[in-house]
């Protein structure tokens, strides 16, 4: 999602302005939505149900704490 951005170069790729548009693409027929890099948008996703499978590749770096809870609380949601 971006409330700037409306186009890119990048082929298979789709600017969404808003969660409604997101659900809709969702609902369409095609591939999965993959989401790469961008914690506030999973958080978002997290919180309008919108996640059905989450792949994580973990880095040997720094976190921040607040982070840590949030991705703690999201895996335990899905856990259950």
């Amino acid at each position: 999602m971006s409330s700037t951005l409306n186009y890119s170069g990048w082929t298979n790729s789709v600017f969404l302005k808003n969660v409604d548009e997101v659900k809709k693409l969702k609902a369409s027929e095609g591939g999965d939505i993959k989401v790469h890099g961008s914690a506030n948008l999973a958080q978002i996703l997290f919180q309008h149900d919108l996640v059905d499978e989450l792949c994580l590749m973990t880095f040997p770096i720094i976190l921040v704490q607040a982070n840590i809870c949030l991705l703690r609380v999201q895996l335990l949601r899905l856990l259950h």
